[in-house]
């Protein structure tokens, strides 16, 4: 915990991913006030991801945690959105995110919950 996983319709080198994923981690790590030992971060690039029936570059976010708070959803959105504009060319309008604050007890790791 956290989770923030990113699905983009464009194709990434894997040496860029690596970068990304870091980088990431180290914003995550703010956003959520979690120690990076914790920040999980999932990259997938060239998927198949449509936004208002085209293939332009897009990208799907979820962002799951047992809670949010370092900043609010929004505040997340917006540097999410940023971050995904700046490092992929990805526009904002064609970017969703969903949001998961989860219970302490609905998230395993190391073969028990945090609940």
């Amino acid at each position: 915990m956290p989770l923030i996983r990113i699905q983009i319709n464009v194709d990434i080198e894997p040496i860029r991913l690596s970068q990304l994923a870091s980088d990431m981690t180290r914003k995550a790590s703010v956003w959520l006030d979690k120690p990076k030992a914790y920040v999980q971060i999932i990259i997938e690039s060239s998927v198949h991801v449509f936004f208002a029936g085209t293939a332009e570059p897009s990208a799907f976010v979820e962002v799951s945690s047992l809670g949010f708070s370092a900043q609010t959803p929004d505040e997340i959105s917006l540097a999410l959105c940023t971050w995904l504009s700046t490092e992929l060319s990805i526009p904002q309008d064609r970017v969703f995110i969903h949001f998961f604050d989860l219970p302490r007890e609905h998230w395993g790791w190391n073969g028990k919950t945090f609940g």
